[in-house]
């Protein structure tokens, strides 16, 4: 293991200001309700997380300006924003309750990248690593003392000591490009639209106690590119209008298909449901889907709104899952409805 040379900034931290909530009915059966949250100041938002209090945006910002991660508190929609040179156009993040966690895309090279983490009790930026390898798809995960990244090293994960951030490099020919990762409580589960029996797509499993990486081998990954645990299924969305459920206790892989998984590329996860966020197939207009998988009769509950306008990603957080929408797409107003709150 490398010992990493930590290095502090000061985090400058704008104004918090009030989101304005605005309540949107769903179209369709469903009886959710979503909540739009306005005025948050996010620029170019692209990733999401969310931990106790706290959602929390990456901002890569617009033209090497504004980069910055938001904070919003769940309960009442106050947000502040952590700016520093060392966020310097966050791409993903993730939290353990004490640090937020960012992977950064530096600005000297597509390829080269960082990695920082803030303070959550004083909001204070400090020095991780230094990552190369950076990919497309870059995903963090927090797993007993360690943080997991994957997509910032090729065909290799990289965890992280939390305390000494001392860096560990594994490696394996079960790592493809374009992989992503999740956690429980005893693997690290690594998909990515590479290898597997088809060349289509793969899933391998870290254990958490001994390093060891292995297969778990099934025809129906094809073109995985995001994956969740709950501890006792791993869900993959995959091609063809299908999420790829495995027991883990057993490693049988089954499919479930609806005509909702529309371009899946993120899932998230409870004991209870898998929650699968569709980037379209919204009938109610352009945008994308929600659905709701349950754990034990795998049947689908379809959710829309017109605030899922441009889907960049999603979180949960205690019984709300939490959307976040792209500044980018000429379906989203301004700075309208970039941050939604769903209640299933």
């Amino acid at each position: 293991m490398t010992t990493i040379r930590r290095l502090t900034a000061l985090a400058v931290v704008l104004a918090s200001l009030l989101a304005v909530p605005a309540t949107t009915s769903f179209a369709g059966a469903s009886s959710a309700t979503v909540v739009a949250y306005n005025n948050l100041g996010l620029l170019n938002p692209g990733a999401i997380a969310a931990y106790g209090k706290y959602v929390w945006v990456a901002d890569r910002g617009l033209g090497g300006k504004g980069a910055k991660v938001v904070r919003v508190t769940a309960s009442s929609g106050a947000h502040l924003s952590v700016v520093s040179p060392l966020l310097d156009e966050p791409v993903t993040l993730t939290s353990d309750g004490t640090y937020v966690w960012v992977v950064n895309a530096a600005s000297q090279g597509a390829t080269h990248g960082s990695i920082a983490r803030i303070d959550i009790a004083t909001n204070k930026v400090s020095f991780v690593a230094q990552v190369s390898g950076l990919s497309a798809l870059v995903s963090l995960a927090v797993a007993g003392p360690y943080l997991w990244a994957a997509g910032v090293s090729n065909n290799a994960v990289l965890r992280i000591d939390r305390t000494s951030l001392a860096v560990r490099t594994i490696s394996s020919t079960l790592f493809y490009p374009g992989e992503a990762l999740t956690a429980d409580s005893k693997y690290i589960w690594v998909s990515s639209d590479g290898g597997g029996p088809l060349d289509r797509g793969s899933l391998a499993r870290i254990s958490t106690a001994t390093n060891k990486v292995t297969a778990v081998n099934s025809p129906y990954f094809n073109d995985a590119v995001t994956v969740t645990s709950n501890g006792t299924y791993v869900w993959v969305p995959a091609s063809n209008h299908v999420v790829v459920k495995v027991d883990i206790a057993t490693s049988k892989a089954i499919k479930i298909s609806s005509t909702s998984f529309s371009t899946s590329l993120w899932i998230e996860s409870t004991p209870r449901y898998a929650y699968v966020l569709n980037d379209f197939g919204n009938p109610s207009g352009p945008g994308g889907t929600l659905s709701q998988i349950n754990a034990l009769t795998n049947s689908v509950r379809v959710i829309t709104s017109k605030s899922f306008l441009s889907p960049m990603g999603l979180a949960i957080l205690g019984s709300h899952v939490w959307i976040l929408n792209s500044s980018l797409s000429a379906a989203v107003p301004a700075t309208k409805n970039l941050l939604v709150r769903v209640s299933p």
